[in-house]
């Protein structure tokens, strides 16, 4: 520390700065903001002076300050020796590699002529950053590297996000042609509320789902549709906050925009961000032929009985807080994470959380006893479909289509049946007999492995609560093991 001291009353505070940061943390930035604070008022003088060389010395007294880089780069840029500038923001970033430096780097670079480093440089910043001004400079790279194609897609991101610079790069037919918000393409793209939207996902009840992200990450962005209100919106969230807070079976909020005093859908669109479900949707596991093998496994109805067994413990959390969810089908079943192709190490993932099914789409839930507005043909209750209130009988009957689809690859009534219900909801003469013939059919249960065979007969017939077909799904699980493991031993 006498060193240090000794150092700075001989004017060698590089070497004292040095002692300081091994033995004096506090010692060395106190002295380091003194040193910035002389070398910024010599650069507020060099705006006066322009005396380069003493500007140049400024460089050799705070080795990893940036600013006296910075403005050499900014002198030489505007005096037009872009060579000069080049080695003064290559300098810039080597001292301080910051989103900024970076940028003025990879603009100095595309006018160096050098367009492939720059947008090297722009790419790696955009894994962190999503900017319209990163999109604009990738743009100039672009049309310097010739792919104009892709450059104007680059410029219309950038002006999609105020960048006038890049509007004046596209045609000007080409600059307010493609915002219509109810196109789900025109969002792909576009960088909205910091989230960088780059696949779009699909519908799901008031809005469009996307794949977006985020210093890195993955999240699933629902940007609104235009025809729905911003107070329905409002309360899918609040309904989508309350529900997920309390149980890990739903697929949870990560941040929510919707500000009523907005009038621009398409700058400012209200949107919600949950969680990115990584493993897709359990209709894709029914269908894919990725998943043939899981299907065809002898413990593929131990698979099916260990997710509807969780998705059903969340379907109960929800209906003791008095909701109903009012469209429970393999769609709206989604995982954390791909189910392994295999039965037995698909069964392991689930029992250790490695993979874990959560309900999604939770614009449909609405509370026990209101006006259900919407349904979804083959699995959705008569009742729910000829407009009755919401019951949860609603969603057992749901959960158990959806269960009986994901063992057998079909539904468990008659197409007449289905047709007779579907009309009815249309003319409601047909109600009373239409549902008298729903109530005398017998599900089809010859393709049901027979563990199943009496909780899907009940859970049609709504002579059990969710709780016990949670119970039940868990002792056929426990069934359907111990009869493949029996078989393995003979």
């Amino acid at each position: 520390m006498a060193a240090a001291e000794c150092y700075v009353k001989l004017g060698n505070r590089t070497e004292a700065l040095k002692i300081y940061s091994v033995f004096a943390p506090e010692k060395y930035r106190e002295l380091e903001e003194l040193i910035k604070a002389e070398i910024n008022s010599a650069l507020d003088e060099f705006d006066r002076t322009e005396n380069v060389k003493a500007l140049v010395n400024l460089l050799k007294v705070l080795p990893n300050y940036d600013a006296p880089s910075l403005k050499l780069a900014w002198y030489y840029y505007n005096k037009g020796n872009k060579a000069e500038a080049l080695k003064y923001f290559e300098e810039a970033v080597r001292r301080n590699p910051s989103y900024i430096n970076e940028l003025f780097l990879a603009r100095a670079l595309i006018e160096a002529g050098q367009p492939k480093r720059a947008y090297e440089i722009l790419t790696e910043l955009e894994a962190v950053w999503q900017t319209g001004y990163i999109n604009y400079l990738k743009g100039e790279a672009l049309s310097r590297m010739n792919a104009p194609g892709e450059a104007n897609k680059e410029f219309s991101k950038a002006c999609w996000n105020g960048i006038l610079e890049a509007c004046m790069r596209l045609k000007p037919y080409m600059v307010n042609q493609s915002r219509s918000i109810d196109d789900p393409d025109q969002w792909l793209g576009r960088v909205v509320y910091g989230y960088r939207i780059e696949r779009y996902l699909g519908s799901g009840g008031m809005g469009y789902v996307f794949e977006a992200t985020k210093a890195g990450n993955k999240f699933a962005m629902k940007v609104m549709k235009r025809e729905f209100r911003l107070d329905e919106l409002l309360k899918e969230v609040a309904k989508m906050q309350e529900v997920t807070k309390g149980n890990r079976r739903f697929v949870r909020i990560v941040a929510n925009f919707v500000d009523e005093n907005l009038q621009d859908s398409f700058s400012y669109p209200p949107a919600i961000v949950m969680e990115y479900m990584a493993g897709g949707d359990l209709k894709a596991v029914l269908i894919d032929d990725e998943y043939k093998t899981l299907r065809s496994s002898d413990y593929w109805p131990a698979v099916v009985a260990k997710i509807f067994s969780m998705v059903a413990e969340g379907v109960s959390y929800l209906h003791s807080l008095g909701y109903v969810h009012a469209d429970l089908k393999p769609g709206n079943i989604l995982f954390t994470s791909s189910l392994p192709k295999f039965g037995p190490q698909a069964l392991e993932a689930l029992e250790e959380g490695k993979v874990e099914p959560k309900i999604g789409d939770l614009g449909s839930v609405t509370k026990i006893g209101t006006a259900v507005v919407h349904y979804t043909p083959y699995y959705a209750h008569p009742h729910q479909r000829f407009g009755g209130p919401a019951d949860p009988k609603f969603d057992l009957y749901s959960l158990t289509v959806s269960l009986y689809v994901s063992l057998t690859n079909s539904y468990p009534w008659p197409e007449w049946l289905e047709r007779e219900l579907e009309e009815a909801v249309t003319n409601p003469s047909m109600r009373d007999q239409a549902y008298q013939d729903f109530l005398e059919a017998k599900p089809r249960l010859d393709y049901v492995p027979e563990e199943f065979r009496d909780l899907i007969y009940d859970g049609l017939k709504g002579l059990i609560t969710i709780r016990e077909f949670k119970n039940l799904l868990e002792r056929a699980q426990a069934d359907i093991i111990r009869s493949v493991e029996s078989l393995v031993t003979i």
